[in-house]
């Protein structure tokens, strides 16, 4: 009979690839200056735990600490020393498939699994009885020992030894502060009546009740400061005990348990959530706990996230942290912004090897097994949708490290990068990788190959037009349509004036391509073949490629501005949109103009995605409105106040009686006069509408009539930096003339007869989509916060009344107006400071960033996943997250 708590522990000395011990050897004084010492474990702001976590005796952290410790070391200790034979480009793992790269990943997968194994809980009908148990008991704790409460406050708040925290009551069972909160939350009621009715049924496979296991959310408590603003003492970092001045009555965790049942003010700090009550932590369904992860790649398909790369948390929880003090580091230099140095070079962050798979619809996680030429942990590499089925990954880089050991058991690891030149493409149907190589075209009689690994980079896929216009053909065939409805023109757009050309605006032109048809609609098709040798059929989506940073040397790295269109060859095609392709991939180079009004400034990790707005038959909600009030509504002239007629003094009387029009002609009369009015309204619309004033060489306010546009045939993207210097600009990329437009972005002012005053508005690693005709940008870094990590640069002593432009998570564009909304400009004696009015709540204390995550836009839900957090006012201190955190838009502040 299993034992509660001995679920989670590891014998280091029957592990199937225990080593060996590292030969220890002595450093020189000058070696050990390339280290760096002093790492710490970074802590969580958002976590989960299982309804099924056990109660816990008071020693089983301390020895899951030393535990992951351990296995750190041994982690480590496996790391063989890599040697530059060749110029650091593409991967050792992912540029072969030889014995050597197999055993490599091998042991790593082994090491990362036993780190992720503690994250799995064994359930069986025994530990479900002791869950069940230990819950009830939890519910009756109602009034919990001060004694002890104080203490569970004071070991949250502060960084004690392991005797200070875990010296309680000689092995006796114990729960932890925030596991307490979940198993005492009434909403898990139900979910534990479902699981004692399957005591009753004799399950011979235990993983099913693996897969259904509920992880609840959890906000630790030591970021109640961003949660309770008047809780907020002055100094962040101050380790007074929470009772001191924390009252009974802000405390928000007394009588609310979880924050899936919070409202989003509460559960998520005002400046983290602008929107209030538009956010929401959500739980988890998953055999296993979601890693934190960073720096990682996620794409939306068919409402499922599939996550790949990145670092994740050697930990899964605070107290399970290893000791850092033995490890010292040779990290990556000169990392570019948003790459953070303590985290990317911290030795408790490893490589991600695994493919997660996260369901939007049933908040379910899994974790397939991968096959085929799956590429290596790669950080930073981006990946966008390829056709229904399949997903294309390039660039990133791999961290490889070798260690070595002193006489004193000090572990010293060297971390250095290799960018990855391979792209990757994912079945997610058989989660098969295979490997394409890109090229440069040829040049006479030889291959001048200019594309250059990079990382960093924009990336994103525009529908294919060659298979637009085979769709269009048979729909005509079909007598069903002429044009496709999204890629027809209305009069209420006004951003279209950036894309599509002239020539466009009535119908679109129909290439003699081969026919290659709309990837949804290969059901029921037989299967195709094309000509292996010369590749003839076209792509489904058209990968871009723009700017990034390459390598230039050992740790140097430079910034670009080329833009490359990667047309994937198609071998053949089969039912439920399989498709085979080519092994190389040849890029086709996209010139470029030396102007900086035409083309952009080098730039990396810059925000970009496929603005829907223009390519879909989108009208404003007004104009909709009136719509159904005209179809839907008469208006009876005669009955109206005012003009209500004199009664009969005889109704019976013949000659009294009028007779009653039929409704089709009071709707015609009625259609007749709104139609009239809605015109005159228009026209007054239109003659009212003002516009900010604009540079010659910029664009103009997008406003002008709309063109008839392609659907998802153009890229819009902003921000990003070159180097340490954050660009502000706003660039929309038409594919179709192969053009580059510039996008001005204005803000009000406090003075209404000030108009729209153009903004810098500075963001590097933040993420972009569009909700409507609202762009919204969240997260990222500010030059500001640029300058304090990378130049060590302090906080101006003078005090800056508002807050400073970008701060807030959410950053919310009107494509009408170009118009910053939810804020005003500062401006003081003509002069316009780079810091705005926000939300009044919203104070320097409260400012928080959040960078390294990824975002995705589903169906209205915005799911941020990853990342980490920290403060603006002690910018040093990262929190993890753990949890998902997803924003329900568009909101009120949105749709206003």
């Amino acid at each position: 009979m299993p034992l509660a708590n001995t679920f989670g522990t590891h014998n280091l000395e029957a592990h199937p690839l225990h080593i060996q011990p590292a030969v220890h050897i002595k450093l020189s004084k000058e070696e050990r200056s390339h280290y760096k010492e002093q790492h710490r474990s970074l802590k969580y702001i958002s976590n989960y735990v299982s309804v099924f976590d056990q109660a816990i005796s008071d020693n089983i952290d301390s020895r899951i600490r030393k535990e992951n410790e351990a296995l750190l070391k041994k982690y480590y200790e496996s790391r063989k020393p890599f040697t530059f034979t060749s110029f650091r480009q593409g991967s050792v793992i992912s540029s072969s498939d030889s014995s050597t790269g197999f055993t490599e990943r091998t042991k790593t997968y082994c090491f990362l699994n036993d780190f992720v194994s503690n994250c799995v809980n064994e359930v069986d009908p025994y530990t479900l009885k002791m869950t069940v148990r230990n819950r009830h008991t939890a519910l009756n704790m109602d009034n919990l020992d001060d004694e002890r409460k104080s203490k569970d406050d004071i070991c949250d708040f502060e960084d004690n030894t392991d005797e200070e925290c875990n010296g309680r009551s000689g092995g006796a069972f114990h729960y932890s502060s925030e596991r307490l909160e979940i198993l005492r939350s009434h909403s898990t009621r139900s979910y534990f009546k479902y699981y004692k009715k399957l005591l009753t049924v004799d399950l011979r496979d235990s993983d099913v009740l693996k897969r259904h296991n509920l992880w609840m959310p959890m906000i630790t408590r030591r970021f109640r400061f961003l949660l309770v603003s008047s809780a907020k003492p002055e100094d962040v970092r101050s380790t007074t005990p929470v009772p001191t001045f924390l009252q009974p009555d802000l405390d928000i965790f007394k009588n609310k348990t979880c924050p899936l049942f919070i409202n989003g003010t509460d559960c998520v700090p005002r400046s983290y959530d602008t929107f209030s009550g538009s956010s929401v932590v959500a739980s988890v369904f998953s055999e296993y706990k979601l890693p934190s992860l960073s720096y990682h790649c996620s794409v939306e398909l068919n409402d499922q996230l599939f996550i790949a790369g990145g670092l994740m948390a050697c930990h899964r929880y605070d107290e399970e942290a290893p000791d850092l003090n033995d490890f010292y580091v040779d990290g990556i230099k000169n990392l570019p912004p948003p790459l953070i140095p303590e985290l990317v070079n911290n030795p408790s962050m490893i490589p991600n090897p695994h493919l997660y798979c996260f369901s939007l619809t049933s908040s379910r996680l899994t974790r397939p097994d991968i096959s085929g030429y799956f590429p290596p942990p790669l950080v930073c590499t981006q990946g966008c949708k390829l056709t229904e089925r399949h997903i294309f990954f390039y660039g990133g880089f791999e961290i490889k490290s070798e260690t070595q050991v002193d006489d004193k058991g000090r572990y010293f690891i060297r971390k250095r990068a290799f960018l990855n030149n391979t792209g990757y493409i994912l079945d997610t149907v058989t989660f098969n990788f295979s490997k394409i190589e890109l090229v440069a075209p040829p040049y006479q009689f030889a291959i001048y190959n200019n594309f250059s690994p990079r990382f960093g980079h924009m990336q994103a896929s525009v529908s294919n037009s060659n298979n637009m216009s085979n769709e269009n053909i048979i729909a005509n065939t079909k007598g069903k349509r002429s044009v496709s409805p999204y890629r027809r023109g209305s009069a209420d757009h006004k951003i279209d004036d950036l894309v599509g050309s002239p020539e466009s605006r009535d119908c679109l032109e129909v290439d003699p391509m081969p026919p290659v048809t709309n990837p949804r609609s290969t059901d029921s098709l037989p299967p195709k073949h094309c000509n292996a040798a010369t590749h003839t059929c076209c792509s489904v989506n058209t990968i871009v490629i723009f700017g990034g940073y390459c390598q230039t040397g050992d740790d140097k790295y430079e910034a670009m501005n080329d833009m490359w269109k990667i047309d994937i060859p198609v071998i053949s095609r089969g039912k439920r949109n399989y498709y085979k392709f080519a092994d190389t991939v040849t890029a086709t180079k996209i010139p470029i103009i030396d102007d900086p009004e035409l083309w952009p400034s080098r730039r990396a990790f810059s925000a970009c995605c496929v603005p829907d707005y223009f390519t879909k038959d989108v009208e404003p909600i007004e104009t909709r409105l009136l719509r159904n009030l005209k179809n839907d509504f008469s208006i009876d002239l005669e009955i109206r106040p005012g003009n209500k007629p004199s009664q009969p003094l005889f109704p019976n009387i013949p000659h009294s009686r009028k007779e009653k029009k039929s409704g089709r002609d009071s709707m015609h009369i009625s259609s007749s006069g709104n139609s009239t009015s809605e015109d005159t309204s228009s026209k007054s619309t239109r003659n009212t509408t003002s516009s900010p004033p604009t540079s010659p060489k910029h664009t103009p306010p997008l406003n002008a009539p709309k063109k008839c546009t392609p659907f998802g045939r153009t890229v819009a993207f902003h921000g990003g930096s070159d180097g340490c210097n954050v660009n502000s600009d706003m660039w929309w990329f038409d594919f179709d003339s192969e053009t580059w437009t510039k996008v001005d972005l204005y803000a009000k002012t406090q003075d209404e007869s000030d108009g729209l005053v153009p903004i810098n508005l500075c963001m590097v690693g933040h993420s972009m989509t569009t909700v409507g005709h609202k762009a919204v940008f969240i997260g990222g870094l500010r030059q500001g916060d640029v300058d304090r990590i990378y130049r060590d640069e302090t906080l101006p002593e003078e005090i800056i009344s508002g807050v400073p432009l970008g701060s807030g998570v959410i950053n919310v564009v009107d494509l009408n107006t170009q118009c910053l909304q939810g804020c005003k400009l500062i401006r003081n004696d003509g002069d316009t400071k780079e810091s705005v009015i926000m939300d009044p709540h919203v104070g320097t204390p409260h400012q928080v960033l959040t960078v390294a995550g990824t975002i995705e836009l589903v169906k209205g839900t915005m799911t941020l996943i990853g990342g980490v957090v920290a403060s603006r006012q002690d910018i040093s201190s990262l929190y993890l997250r753990g949890a998902v955190l997803q924003f329900i838009l568009p909101s009120m502040n949105l749709a206003n």
